[in-house]
Protein backbone atom coordinates (compact mmCIF):
# COMPACT_ATOMS: atom_id res chain seq x y z
CA UNK A 1 0.00 0.00 0.00
CA UNK A 2 1.31 3.45 -0.94
CA UNK A 3 1.70 5.86 1.99
CA UNK A 4 -0.74 6.37 4.86
CA UNK A 5 -4.12 4.62 5.20
CA UNK A 6 -6.60 6.12 2.77
CA UNK A 7 -9.83 7.91 3.61
CA UNK A 8 -11.20 7.76 0.04
CA UNK A 9 -12.28 4.81 -2.07
CA UNK A 10 -13.15 5.52 -5.71
CA UNK A 11 -15.26 3.05 -7.67
CA UNK A 12 -14.45 3.70 -11.31
CA UNK A 13 -16.19 2.33 -14.37
CA UNK A 14 -18.22 2.92 -17.51
CA UNK A 15 -22.01 3.18 -17.30
CA UNK A 16 -23.46 -0.15 -16.21
CA UNK A 17 -20.17 -1.63 -15.02
CA UNK A 18 -21.45 -2.33 -11.49
CA UNK A 19 -20.16 0.58 -9.39
CA UNK A 20 -23.32 0.96 -7.32
CA UNK A 21 -23.43 -2.75 -6.49
CA UNK A 22 -19.93 -2.43 -5.04
CA UNK A 23 -20.40 0.84 -3.17
CA UNK A 24 -24.00 0.89 -1.96
CA UNK A 25 -24.75 -2.80 -1.54
CA UNK A 26 -21.45 -3.90 0.00
CA UNK A 27 -18.83 -1.31 0.96
CA UNK A 28 -20.91 1.41 2.64
CA UNK A 29 -23.11 -0.95 4.71
CA UNK A 30 -20.08 -2.86 5.95
CA UNK A 31 -18.08 0.22 6.86
CA UNK A 32 -21.05 1.60 8.78
CA UNK A 33 -21.50 -1.72 10.55
CA UNK A 34 -17.85 -1.48 11.61
CA UNK A 35 -18.63 1.91 13.16
CA UNK A 36 -17.18 4.24 10.54
CA UNK A 37 -18.73 7.52 9.50
CA UNK A 38 -19.13 7.45 5.73
CA UNK A 39 -20.14 9.72 2.88
CA UNK A 40 -21.12 8.86 -0.69
CA UNK A 41 -20.08 11.05 -3.61
CA UNK A 42 -22.31 10.14 -6.56
CA UNK A 43 -21.16 11.70 -9.83
CA UNK A 44 -24.76 11.74 -11.08
CA UNK A 45 -25.70 14.18 -8.29
CA UNK A 46 -22.69 16.38 -9.09
CA UNK A 47 -23.81 16.45 -12.73
CA UNK A 48 -27.35 17.43 -11.77
CA UNK A 49 -26.00 20.27 -9.63
CA UNK A 50 -23.74 21.48 -12.46
CA UNK A 51 -26.74 21.57 -14.81
CA UNK A 52 -28.78 23.51 -12.24
CA UNK A 53 -26.00 26.07 -11.87
CA UNK A 54 -25.71 26.37 -15.65
CA UNK A 55 -29.45 26.98 -16.05
CA UNK A 56 -29.55 29.55 -13.23
CA UNK A 57 -26.46 31.32 -14.59
CA UNK A 58 -28.27 31.92 -17.89
CA UNK A 59 -31.87 32.58 -16.85
CA UNK A 60 -31.74 33.31 -13.11
CA UNK A 61 -33.63 31.56 -10.36
CA UNK A 62 -32.76 29.39 -7.38
CA UNK A 63 -30.60 26.29 -8.02
CA UNK A 64 -32.23 24.65 -4.98
CA UNK A 65 -35.74 25.03 -6.44
CA UNK A 66 -37.07 21.49 -7.06
CA UNK A 67 -39.30 22.83 -9.85
CA UNK A 68 -36.44 24.53 -11.69
CA UNK A 69 -36.45 23.90 -15.46
CA UNK A 70 -34.89 25.74 -18.35
CA UNK A 71 -32.05 26.14 -20.80
CA UNK A 72 -28.54 26.98 -19.68
CA UNK A 73 -25.45 28.00 -21.62
CA UNK A 74 -24.38 24.38 -22.09
CA UNK A 75 -27.29 22.21 -20.94
CA UNK A 76 -31.04 21.87 -20.49
CA UNK A 77 -33.09 20.75 -17.50
CA UNK A 78 -36.62 19.54 -18.27
CA UNK A 79 -37.40 17.74 -15.01
CA UNK A 80 -35.42 18.17 -11.81
CA UNK A 81 -37.88 17.11 -9.16
CA UNK A 82 -36.20 13.84 -8.12
CA UNK A 83 -32.52 13.90 -7.07
CA UNK A 84 -30.59 11.29 -9.00
CA UNK A 85 -33.25 11.15 -11.70
CA UNK A 86 -33.18 14.56 -13.41
CA UNK A 87 -34.02 14.74 -17.11
CA UNK A 88 -31.18 16.68 -18.72
CA UNK A 89 -29.54 17.38 -22.07
CA UNK A 90 -26.14 18.73 -23.06
CA UNK A 91 -24.97 21.03 -25.85
CA UNK A 92 -21.31 20.28 -25.18
CA UNK A 93 -19.06 18.78 -22.52
CA UNK A 94 -18.79 21.85 -20.28
CA UNK A 95 -21.23 20.87 -17.51
CA UNK A 96 -20.06 17.27 -17.45
CA UNK A 97 -16.47 18.47 -17.06
CA UNK A 98 -17.56 20.91 -14.37
CA UNK A 99 -19.31 18.09 -12.52
CA UNK A 100 -16.14 15.97 -12.53
CA UNK A 101 -14.11 18.96 -11.35
CA UNK A 102 -16.55 19.56 -8.48
CA UNK A 103 -16.43 15.89 -7.50
CA UNK A 104 -12.65 15.73 -7.42
CA UNK A 105 -12.48 19.07 -5.58
CA UNK A 106 -14.74 17.49 -2.95
CA UNK A 107 -12.42 14.47 -2.77
CA UNK A 108 -9.43 16.78 -2.33
CA UNK A 109 -11.20 18.75 0.40
CA UNK A 110 -12.07 15.53 2.21
CA UNK A 111 -8.47 14.35 2.09
CA UNK A 112 -7.20 17.72 3.36
CA UNK A 113 -9.69 17.62 6.25
CA UNK A 114 -8.49 14.14 7.18
CA UNK A 115 -4.87 15.33 7.03
CA UNK A 116 -5.71 18.13 9.46
CA UNK A 117 -7.49 15.72 11.77
CA UNK A 118 -4.72 13.14 11.58
CA UNK A 119 -5.29 9.41 11.44
CA UNK A 120 -6.07 8.91 15.10
CA UNK A 121 -9.45 7.79 16.35
CA UNK A 122 -12.48 7.33 14.12
CA UNK A 123 -11.85 8.48 10.57
CA UNK A 124 -14.49 9.53 8.07
CA UNK A 125 -14.48 7.50 4.85
CA UNK A 126 -15.58 8.96 1.52
CA UNK A 127 -16.76 6.49 -1.12
CA UNK A 128 -17.03 7.99 -4.60
CA UNK A 129 -18.68 6.62 -7.74
CA UNK A 130 -16.97 8.01 -10.85
CA UNK A 131 -18.28 7.17 -14.32
CA UNK A 132 -15.67 6.88 -17.04
CA UNK A 133 -16.12 6.69 -20.79
CA UNK A 134 -14.75 7.96 -24.06
CA UNK A 135 -13.53 11.55 -24.24
CA UNK A 136 -15.12 13.14 -27.31
CA UNK A 137 -17.09 16.10 -28.62
CA UNK A 138 -20.87 16.22 -28.34
CA UNK A 139 -21.08 19.07 -30.83
CA UNK A 140 -18.34 19.59 -33.39
CA UNK A 141 -16.05 22.44 -32.44
CA UNK A 142 -17.41 22.75 -28.90
CA UNK A 143 -15.85 21.68 -25.60
CA UNK A 144 -15.37 17.91 -25.52
CA UNK A 145 -16.33 15.63 -22.64
CA UNK A 146 -13.32 14.55 -20.62
CA UNK A 147 -14.12 11.28 -18.88
CA UNK A 148 -11.48 8.71 -19.82
CA UNK A 149 -9.10 6.84 -17.53
CA UNK A 150 -6.20 9.16 -18.41
CA UNK A 151 -8.45 12.13 -17.57
CA UNK A 152 -9.06 10.62 -14.13
CA UNK A 153 -5.31 10.38 -13.56
CA UNK A 154 -4.99 14.03 -14.62
CA UNK A 155 -7.66 15.12 -12.12
CA UNK A 156 -5.94 13.12 -9.38
CA UNK A 157 -2.47 14.48 -10.10
CA UNK A 158 -3.59 18.11 -10.37
CA UNK A 159 -5.12 17.86 -6.88
CA UNK A 160 -2.13 16.11 -5.32
CA UNK A 161 -4.17 12.97 -4.68
CA UNK A 162 -1.73 10.30 -5.85
CA UNK A 163 -1.18 8.03 -2.87
CA UNK A 164 -4.25 9.49 -1.13
CA UNK A 165 -7.05 7.53 -2.82
CA UNK A 166 -7.71 3.85 -3.46
CA UNK A 167 -9.30 2.94 -6.79
CA UNK A 168 -11.33 -0.08 -7.83
CA UNK A 169 -11.76 -0.12 -11.60
CA UNK A 170 -14.80 -2.19 -12.66
CA UNK A 171 -15.08 -3.30 -16.27
CA UNK A 172 -17.84 -5.12 -18.10
CA UNK A 173 -18.52 -5.83 -21.80
CA UNK A 174 -20.54 -3.23 -23.69
CA UNK A 175 -23.54 -5.43 -24.54
CA UNK A 176 -23.97 -6.43 -20.92
CA UNK A 177 -23.70 -2.83 -19.75
CA UNK A 178 -26.27 -1.73 -22.32
CA UNK A 179 -28.65 -4.37 -21.04
CA UNK A 180 -28.20 -3.24 -17.43
CA UNK A 181 -28.52 0.53 -17.86
CA UNK A 182 -31.47 0.45 -20.25
CA UNK A 183 -33.43 -1.68 -17.78
CA UNK A 184 -32.82 0.52 -14.75
CA UNK A 185 -35.84 1.80 -12.92
CA UNK A 186 -35.77 5.59 -12.60
CA UNK A 187 -32.43 6.57 -14.14
CA UNK A 188 -32.20 4.42 -17.26
CA UNK A 189 -29.67 5.50 -19.89
CA UNK A 190 -30.69 5.35 -23.58
CA UNK A 191 -28.88 2.64 -25.55
CA UNK A 192 -27.50 5.08 -28.13
CA UNK A 193 -25.88 7.18 -25.39
CA UNK A 194 -24.14 4.12 -23.93
CA UNK A 195 -22.92 2.98 -27.34
CA UNK A 196 -21.77 6.49 -28.36
CA UNK A 197 -20.02 7.59 -25.16
CA UNK A 198 -19.41 4.47 -23.05
CA UNK A 199 -18.27 1.85 -25.54
CA UNK A 200 -15.29 -0.38 -24.77
CA UNK A 201 -12.60 2.28 -24.91
CA UNK A 202 -11.36 5.14 -22.74
CA UNK A 203 -10.02 2.84 -20.03
CA UNK A 204 -6.95 3.49 -17.93
CA UNK A 205 -3.73 2.72 -19.77
CA UNK A 206 -0.97 0.48 -18.45
CA UNK A 207 0.99 3.66 -17.66
CA UNK A 208 -1.95 5.07 -15.66
CA UNK A 209 -2.26 1.85 -13.69
CA UNK A 210 1.47 1.82 -13.04
CA UNK A 211 1.27 5.35 -11.60
CA UNK A 212 -1.38 4.22 -9.13
CA UNK A 213 0.65 1.17 -8.10
CA UNK A 214 -0.77 -0.80 -5.18
CA UNK A 215 -3.63 1.71 -4.81
CA UNK A 216 -5.38 0.19 -7.86
CA UNK A 217 -7.47 -2.96 -8.22
CA UNK A 218 -9.24 -4.19 -11.39
CA UNK A 219 -12.46 -6.24 -11.18
CA UNK A 220 -14.23 -7.79 -14.16
CA UNK A 221 -18.02 -7.95 -14.03
CA UNK A 222 -19.08 -10.21 -16.88
CA UNK A 223 -22.17 -11.74 -15.32
CA UNK A 224 -25.56 -12.11 -16.99
CA UNK A 225 -26.80 -15.28 -15.33
CA UNK A 226 -27.30 -15.67 -11.59
CA UNK A 227 -24.22 -17.88 -11.46
CA UNK A 228 -22.08 -15.36 -13.32
CA UNK A 229 -23.35 -12.55 -11.10
CA UNK A 230 -22.29 -14.55 -8.06
CA UNK A 231 -18.74 -14.58 -9.45
CA UNK A 232 -18.75 -10.78 -9.43
CA UNK A 233 -19.97 -10.73 -5.84
CA UNK A 234 -17.21 -13.19 -4.91
CA UNK A 235 -14.67 -10.81 -6.46
CA UNK A 236 -16.15 -7.93 -4.46
CA UNK A 237 -15.89 -10.01 -1.30
CA UNK A 238 -12.23 -10.75 -1.98
CA UNK A 239 -11.51 -7.11 -2.85
CA UNK A 240 -13.19 -5.89 0.34
CA UNK A 241 -11.00 -8.13 2.48
CA UNK A 242 -7.73 -8.06 0.52
CA UNK A 243 -7.75 -4.53 -0.92
CA UNK A 244 -10.28 -2.15 0.60
CA UNK A 245 -9.69 -2.97 4.26
CA UNK A 246 -5.88 -2.71 4.03
CA UNK A 247 -6.14 0.48 1.95
CA UNK A 248 -8.30 2.03 4.65
CA UNK A 249 -5.86 0.95 7.33
CA UNK A 250 -8.05 -1.79 8.77
CA UNK A 251 -5.74 -4.76 8.29
CA UNK A 252 -6.52 -6.05 11.77
CA UNK A 253 -10.19 -6.67 10.95
CA UNK A 254 -10.84 -10.23 9.83
CA UNK A 255 -12.78 -11.23 6.75
CA UNK A 256 -16.33 -9.92 7.27
CA UNK A 257 -19.20 -12.36 7.26
CA UNK A 258 -20.82 -12.15 3.80
CA UNK A 259 -24.10 -10.26 3.86
CA UNK A 260 -24.59 -9.98 0.17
Amino acid sequence: MNGQPKSVLIALGHAGAGKTTLTQQVVLPRLRKLGYDTDLSDDRLHLEWAVRLDVVDRQGGDPYDPDLVGVGHHSTLTDGRVPGNHTMGYRDGAVLNRAHAMQFDLIRDHVMAQRRNGHEGKRRILVAEVATGVSKEITAGEEAIRQSGPDVIDWIEKRDLLGEVAIIDIRAPLDQRVERVTQRIGNAVPEDVVRDYFFDAGYMTDEDISRLGEDYRLILNEGRTREEASIYMTQIEAAFHDFIMPQLGLEGVGRPHPEL
